[in-house]
């Protein structure tokens, strides 16, 4: 099972989508990106194919004015357009990689799908 560790690491690597895989814990693999500048959404999907886990590390919120009303939604348990895209980025990738289990980690762009909203 991917640890804190390589989960803090995997949220971390995915602001800077110039990561190498040296770069990532052992056994993971950057197998795809989203960025949507119109919801300000971005993500990245790790693989590890001896573990068979799929990791989607969302992004967190920027110092904006956007970002902050978007926290606010959020807060009032809101969804958001950051949110509907996780969840299109997600269900796209896990098709990639049925029977992979699936960890989401990173930060508040994503939290509408970690409260279970998917589809």
């Amino acid at each position: 099972m991917a640890t804190l560790l390589d989960l803090g690491q995997l949220s971390e690597a995915s602001y800077n989508p110039n990561t190498s895989s040296n770069q990532l814990p052992s056994g993971w693999t950057r197998v795809d990106q989203t960025s949507d500048l119109a919801s300000g959404y971005s993500g990245v999907a790790y693989f590890n194919a001896t573990r068979n886990e799929l990791v989607i590390a969302n992004s967190g919120t920027q110092l904006s004015i956007t970002d902050l009303a978007m926290d606010a939604t959020l807060g009032v348990g809101l969804p958001t357009p950051a949110g509907e895209v996780a969840l299109v980025f997600t269900n796209a990738v896990r098709t990639n990689f049925p029977g992979a289990r699936l960890i989401l980690t990173g930060h508040s762009k994503g939290e509408d799908y970690k409260r279970g909203r998917e589809s």
